[in-house]
């Protein structure tokens, strides 16, 4: 319960003064605080109790870790004279009150640099921060809305035109002004999440209480690729390092050591920070491995990888007399070692860009890897602790390019259209999928004494017998086909045993015989099929006639 009090005090010249305004005490968790209220009037009142209420709430809040969306505008909007009453008391953090935002900016980058983050992080998190808060005339913390900042970003992802020196645009051939492309949606992401994490990192250290960009919507990356990269085939490779073994020395290195830069980086998929920082120490010739120090990893790990024997081997000659603490590799900056790659790829023959606007770069050995380690069956999560990635669909999503011959490999496994379907039907469905060339193991059709004069006598007609309703369904066409008789010898499968059922119990068969019967032949029992249905001894055979044998109009 928060108590309104109104000061009185006497002068040394025994003067009697009133306060002007209410002097707030109110307890929380057994500690006594007292904040300087409003104007002793009606809504002064009001106002400093409301002031007793959204205290307890932000004590409340930095033991709970929530707190309300408003409660931080309210105590930005606080005279500063209570603020710092409550800065003293602990009530919000003393080392935000009164700070704009560049300075709590820097803090956050001073707090990257001690957690581990590398300079250039930090830096370029900065710099995202410090931009928006220029352009969208941040003062305070308090001045952050989800709104302006996402109408800076919006107004970034427009395209610009480049201006030459006197600031007019500048003209391609086409006669029209040459533009640069905005904001991409990946970029734009990498702003969003600065902001985030500098917020959650404020919230944290009580600078703040709540993230006002939450909200930000994510874009989708995959809509508007700007420099996508693409994996090197083994053929690109092997000219790649016969064209850095022969160039000569280069930024500094021997173009034997730029080939085995890039030999390390294709075959371990290290990126060129971690080759540029490794030591001698870091290479185990005699177990095969090389350490990824945490210091220098992407994700602040340490991380030993395995290595091939003809790597260790090519290492091995590389690295002799060389003294532990030395760098494996003589690798100037990251720019001149991007350059020296560059001259590389064009001394190969290889193009920066393809047709598809996919770029060769550096990065991209590591692309290769890990596309590499795919294409050879390589399981996923395998491939993943490889790499050192955190999920899996960053590995098989980002890293894992197809090469060219591997989609034609994949089309092998279509059917083959080009095959007549006579062809396809005559194939039979057992183990080996051969074309049945025995009579005696599929039902042959032979044609009535009547069509021999037309010139069908004797043609056999092949079955697939691919499942009952299939094989019934053929069966029927074919002795509508051929009018009606059918050899009743069918071994080996359901619709034989389904014929000599018939054969046995049907009164109406009847013999017959055709010019081109053999002796063997005309010792076999045609089962006349023009009756409505076949007598077949199965449940509810009158009923409900097997569908591929209830057939109106037999042709005779």
């Amino acid at each position: 319960m928060a108590t309104l009090e109104i000061k009185e005090w006497t002068n040394p010249d025994g003067i009697r003064h009133t306060a002007e305004s209410y002097t707030v005490r109110f307890c929380h968790d057994q500690r006594r605080y007292k904040l300087p209220g409003f104007a002793i009037n009606a809504d002064g009142k009001d106002q400093s109790e409301e002031l007793a209420r959204n205290a307890k709430r932000l004590l409340d809040a930095q033991a709970g870790g929530t707190m309300p969306p408003n409660l931080r505008r309210y105590v930005e909007g606080l005279p500063a004279r209570t603020r710092r009453s409550m800065a003293r008391q602990g009530i919000i953090d003393p080392g935000a009150e009164g700070k704009s935002i560049a300075a709590h900016i820097a803090d956050f980058k001073a707090a990257l640099l001690a957690k581990g983050n590398t300079r250039d992080t930090a830096d370029a998190t900065a710099a995202m921060l410090l931009e928006a808060v220029e352009k969208c005339h941040f003062k305070k913390l308090g001045d952050v809305t989800a709104g302006k900042l996402r109408a800076r970003l919006a107004d970034r992802r427009q395209a610009t035109p480049v201006l030459d020196e006197k600031g007019d645009p500048r003209v391609g051939d086409d006669k029209k002004p040459i533009m640069r492309p905005g904001l991409s949606p990946r970029r734009y992401n990498a702003i969003r999440q600065a902001w985030g994490h500098f917020f959650r990192w404020c919230i944290k250290e009580r600078r703040a209480y709540e993230n006002p960009v939450v909200n930000l919507a994510t874009l989708n990356e995959r809509t508007d690729k700007r420099h996508q990269r693409r994996a090197l085939e083994p053929a690109e490779v092997r000219k790649l390092l016969d064209a850095a073994t022969k160039g000569g020395e280069l930024a500094g290195m021997a173009g034997t050591e730029r080939a085995l830069v890039y030999r390390v980086a294709l075959e371990s998929g290290l990126r060129l920070n971690e080759l540029a920082t490794m030591t001698r120490a870091c290479v185990d010739l005699a177990r095969g491995t090389l350490t990824v120090r945490a210091a220098y990893s992407k994700h602040r790990r340490e991380d030993v990888l395995p290595m091939r024997p003809e790597l260790a081997k090519a290492l091995a000659e590389h690295l002799t007399n060389k003294a532990p603490a030395a760098r494996v590799f003589n690798i100037p900056d990251r720019f001149t070692m991007l350059r020296a790659f560059r001259a590389d790829c064009t001394a190969a023959g290889i193009k920066a860009q393809d047709a598809d606007s996919r770029w060769v770069d550096f990065h991209g050995l590591r692309h290769t890897f890990i596309s590499s380690l795919a294409a050879g069956g390589v399981h996923p999560k395998t491939a993943q602790t490889l790499a050192r990635h955190s999920t899996i669909s960053l590995t098989m999503d980002r890293y894992t390019h197809t090469l060219r011959g591997d989609e034609a490999a994949a089309l092998s496994v279509l059917p083959d259209y080009s095959t007549p379907a006579q062809a396809q039907e005559a194939k039979a469905t057992g183990t080996d999928g051969k074309v049945c060339e025995n009579t005696a193991q599929a039902p042959a059709m032979a044609p009535r004494a009547s069509n021999a004069a037309g010139g069908a006598s004797g043609a056999v007609v092949q079955l697939t017998l691919t499942g009952a309703e299939t094989a019934s369904a053929q069966l029927a066409a074919a002795i509508d086909a051929q009018g009606g008789a059918v050899e009743g010898e069918i071994l080996g499968h359901k619709l034989g045993h389904i014929l000599r059922q018939s054969a046995s119990q049907d009164g109406t068969t009847r013999h017959t015989s055709t010019n081109e019967q053999s002796p063997d032949e005309s010792a076999k029992t045609p089962i006349d099929m023009r009756e409505n249905r076949m007598p077949i001894d199965c449940p509810g055979r009158d009923s409900n006639p097997h569908p591929a044998f209830a057939r109106q109009n037999f042709k005779s």
